[in-house]
C-alpha cells in the first residue's frame, strides 16, 4: 500500500528481475510460478491472476484471506484495531486485532491517519456509514475470491492453478473459503 510498501511492484518487477538476472532461468511467464502459504497464498493467488505476463502458474497452501466472510476478522476486532495509540499496544493486543490492523494497512491506507495510517469498514457513529462503507468496498476488492470476475481473462492465460487446505481444526474455515474459490474459478 501506500503507507506499508509496495511489496507486489518489489515481487513482480523487481525480484523477479533480479533472479532472472543471476540465475539461469527461462526468463518467460510460462516458465515461472509463484507459490505461498497462510497469507503467502493468499499474496501468491492475488499476484498471479493480476500478473499472468510475469508468472504462468500459481500454488497456494493454506491460503487465507479468500472469502470475507470466512475470516476471523470480526467488526469488533475491526473497531479495537482502529483504538490501538501505538505499536506497543498493537503488539500486544489479540492476534484478530493485529490482523484487522494488517488488513487496514494493506487494503485501506490513509496517510493522514496516524499511527497506522488505515481506515477500517465499521462505522463509529450513525453518519458514517457512507465512510465505512466505501472502505469495506475496498476490502473485498483485495479478496480473491471475489477479484475472480474481474481478472477472468488473467486467470485464464494461467497454465496451472492449484490449491489446497487442511480438513480439521481452524483449517476448516480456510478449506471452506479456499472451497468457494474453487467455485468462483469453476463458475469462470
Amino acid at each position: 500500500s501506500i503507507t506499508t510498501g509496495n511489496w507486489e511492484d518489489y515481487i513482480v518487477r523487481e525480484m523477479v528481475a533480479y533472479i532472472d538476472k543471476n540465475y539461469r532461468t527461462l526468463a518467460k511467464a510460462e516458465s515461472r510460478g509463484i507459490a505461498g502459504h497462510s497469507m503467502g497464498g493468499y499474496g501468491a493467488l492475488k499476484i498471479a491472476m493480476k500478473h499472468p505476463d510475469v508468472f504462468g502458474a500459481v500454488y497456494a497452501s493454506s491460503a487465507c484471506c479468500m472469502t470475507f466472510t470466512q475470516t476471523p476478522v470480526t467488526a469488533q476486532s475491526q473497531r479495537d484495531a482502529g483504538k490501538l495509540a501505538s505499536f506497543e499496544e498493537a503488539d500486544k493486543a489479540p492476534i484478530f486485532v493485529r490482523i484487522s490492523n494488517a488488513y487496514a494497512a494493506s487494503w485501506s491506507p490513509n496517510p493522514s491517519k496516524p499511527p497506522f495510517f488505515a481506515d477500517f469498514p465499521v462505522s463509529v457513529s450513525n453518519d458514517d456509514n457512507g465512510r465505512a462503507a466505501a472502505v469495506l468496498a475496498r476490502w473485498l476488492s483485495n479478496i480473491p475470491t471475489y477479484m475472480a470476475d474481474q481478472y477472468v481473462t488473467n486467470l485464464r492465460r494461467l497454465r496451472g492453478i492449484a490449491f489446497d487446505a487442511g480438513t480439521v481444526g481452524p483449517e476448516l474455515n480456510i478449506q471452506n473459503s479456499n472451497r468457494q474459490f474453487a467455485e468462483a474459478l469453476k463458475r469462470n
